[in-house]
Order: structure tokens, then C-alpha cells, then sequence
């Protein structure tokens, strides 16, 4: 599978792992990005985008992404009932 894009040396595991997915069929398509310190050391993509066609996945293939909110907004609850500023027992209004 042809992998475009680049990885830090310091983080070549992950590119090891992403390579690794498509040569064992797990992945059709897919990109990864990794910031780290607020750099970019991880950018990552291959594979086909869309199998009806055969196009590639590019650097700016569009994805749906779902369920990404929870995770935030579950963090942001916790940190405002742990400042005494969100009672999680109260009732939902």
C-alpha cells in the first residue's frame, strides 16, 4: 500500500502501526494527524477513499466523524462539578 505524508522519527511507531493496518486488510482508506507540544509530527494518509471508484485518499479527503462531542463535553462536565460550579445530582431542566 503506498502511505504518503510524514512522521517524526520520534513517533515512527505510528507510522509502523498505520502502514501495518492496510498491509493486514483492516484499513481501506484513512489519514492521521498527531500533534505534539503544539507541532505537527504525525501526517499521515493512503489507501482509497471511496472503493466504487478507486480514488485515492488524498492529504484533504473529506470524513464524517461522529460522536467526537462526547468526549469533551464529558471532560468539560467533570471539570465544572469538580470547581463546585455544576451539581451533577441536580435535576435536568
Amino acid at each position: 500500500m503506498d502511505i504518503s505524508g510524514e512522521a517524526d522519527e520520534r513517533f515512527g511507531a505510528v507510522a509502523d502501526v498505520f502502514t501495518r493496518a492496510f498491509d493486514d486488510g483492516e484499513e481501506l482508506g484513512a489519514g492521521v494527524t498527531v500533534y505534539a507540544g503544539g507541532r505537527k509530527v504525525v501526517e499521515l494518509w493512503g489507501g482509497v477513499a471511496d472503493e466504487r471508484t478507486g480514488r485515492a485518499w488524498t492529504r484533504d479527503t473529506v470524513v464524517p466523524v461522529f460522536s467526537c462531542a462526547k468526549a469533551v463535553v464529558s471532560i468539560c462536565t467533570h471539570l465544572l462539578a469538580q470547581q463546585g460550579r455544576l451539581d451533577l445530582d441536580a435535576p435536568a431542566r
